[in-house]
């Protein structure tokens, strides 16, 4: 029975069907011979072949025929041209091993010669049929995935190697698809295939919806919009492929797709120098650094930092903005990873006004250091006496502003400051009450504010007063900035504003 054939038998009824397919092109040759010779003789006896000559060779060819195999000619033999090809034609319905029409047993495939359908890749729902060809085995196993998730069926992979590939179906039934190679051309034909399942819709996990899966079946949507969300790719797998997949699964389809448009990167990294001084040509005056390292067993030159300051947006700065600047990095999300560290000004209408930025490897107190200095180089800081700064509270920056610009007036956000209050002090009423302590204009109303605040729970004020009031109060701010902001959402907007391209 089938159920009990093993599944390297395969081997065995392959070579089985050759060999009758062998057998019938031998009669087919036979009986072309023996009408040939009874044509040949009746011309001789009467010039024409008679009508009983020819009988008797089809009845003899009829005779010898394999009962077992449908031969059907080429169309060439319709021109007159001998064809003894056994494949049927290309547009002759249905090619698959159907067992309806089989007399014997039901667990014998029946052997038909099949055509050499080129399989069809633009179709939705992949179609297969017996004989269909594929250029190699990893366009049949694509085809398979394809078939088993937008159908709905579990199917595994129980033969996979250069030569063959086999698929059955998990569930209870004979589904089976077997391709191999072909050794006259080096095409990858099906060979066997059954299409019938007995089995209903498998549950929403399928383990052939894998990255690579993803990655082509939503190739255009990733690069129509190449910040999809990931939450939003696993909802589209659930609503169009009813099938759930895992965060990771999405997120490595995403980058694959987005690794592929984006080429080799090592390639543009070499390029880098080129651009360097294209920026330079064509906006003289700016400032351009483009660092690299050779701390590396090859002693070759890797990228360490890039710091890009141009002229236009120095003058701009120097006559149009306020005194204050916000300092701030965000992670670089692509294949490349990396910080971008930013600076942003406020210009008359309190606008956000972009300094200057800079590639770098980590945030440090090196890295720090050395972004103030060219900072303070190109916009002619000096001790930083008539300037302000607002940053979040990272150690690294902190200790860089207080070397170069120790004469700036240091500002930490408050909102990263309330973030921190927040753990401990949640609700709504503490959260207003410490935005006002944040806001007071002056010392006695910060008294007032904090005297309040000490109301909504004990120990509540001095858990605010660790961190230091002077940097984060408006009422210890200078006048002279003529900028009395509290945060640092200028420089959040600006890294929340570029998100698509970091």
């Amino acid at each position: 029975m089938w159920e009990g054939r093993a599944i390297d038998d395969e081997d065995d009824e392959l070579q089985e069907a050759r060999q009758k397919v062998i057998e019938a092109n031998r009669k087919i040759r036979q009986r072309d011979k023996e009408e040939a010779d009874a044509i040949a003789a009746a011309e001789t006896n009467n010039g024409e072949p008679g009508v009983n000559e020819l009988a008797a060779v089809d009845d003899a060819a009829t005779e010898n025929a394999n009962p077992d195999v449908e031969l059907v000619s080429d169309e060439s033999s319709l021109d007159g041209k001998s064809n003894s090809s056994h494949y049927i034609p290309s547009d002759h319905p249905g090619s698959y091993n159907d067992r309806s029409s089989n007399s014997g047993s039901e667990d014998e495939f029946e052997v038909r010669p099949t055509s050499r359908q080129r399989f069809d890749g633009s179709s939705e729902i992949p179609q297969f049929t017996l004989g269909m060809t594929f250029a190699s085995p990893a366009e049949f196993k694509a085809a398979v995935c394809t078939y088993a998730i937008l159908n709905g069926k579990q199917l595994r992979c129980v033969k996979n190697d250069k030569l063959r590939v086999r698929y059955i179906c998990v569930g209870d039934c004979k589904f089976v698809i077997y391709a191999s190679n072909e050794r006259n051309d080096g095409s990858f034909v099906v060979k066997t295939y059954y299409p019938h399942h007995e089995c209903g819709r498998g549950d929403n996990r399928n383990k052939l919806a894998r990255s690579s899966f993803i990655a082509q079946h939503f190739r255009t949507r990733i690069l129509t919009d190449p910040g999809i969300k990931i939450r939003t790719l696993k909802t589209l797998c659930k609503t169009l492929l009813k099938v759930e997949v895992n965060t990771s699964v999405c997120r490595n389809a995403k980058a694959a797709v987005l690794k592929e448009v984006m080429g080799c990167y090592v390639e543009e990294f070499r390029n880098l120098w080129g651009y360097v001084r294209e920026l330079r040509k064509s906006n003289p005056g700016s400032t351009i650094i483009l660092k690299t390292c050779t701390n590396n067993p090859e002693k070759k030159n890797y990228f360490d930092r890039l710091y890009i300051c141009f002229d236009a947006l120095k003058r701009g700065w120097l006559v149009g903005c306020r005194k204050i600047i916000g300092v701030d990095g965000c992670f670089l999300k692509g294949v490349c990873k990396g910080i971008l560290l930013v600076a942003v000004g406020r210009d008359g209408n309190n606008q956000m006004f972009s300094i200057a930025w800079a590639v770098v490897a980590a945030e440090t107190s090196v890295i720090w250091t050395w972004f103030i200095r060219v900072l303070q180089h190109d916009l002619h800081l000096g001790n930083g006496a008539d300037l302000a700064i607002v940053s979040d509270m990272q150690k690294g920056l902190t200790r860089a502003i207080a070397n170069v610009l120790s004469q700036a007036e240091h500002r930490h956000c408050a909102r990263h400051i309330y973030h921190a209050f927040n753990k401990k002090w949640k609700g709504q009423e503490r959260k207003l009450g410490f935005w006002l302590c944040s806001r007071a204009h002056f010392k006695e109303d910060l008294k007032d504010k904090l005297k309040d605040l000490s109301q909504l729970g004990k120990g509540i004020v001095e858990d605010v007063l660790t961190w230091p009031v002077e940097r984060w109060c408006r009422a210890y701010q200078r006048t002279d900035i003529k900028c009395d902001v509290v945060d640092n959402n200028m420089a959040e907007a600006f890294n929340g504003w570029i998100l698509d391209s970091r």
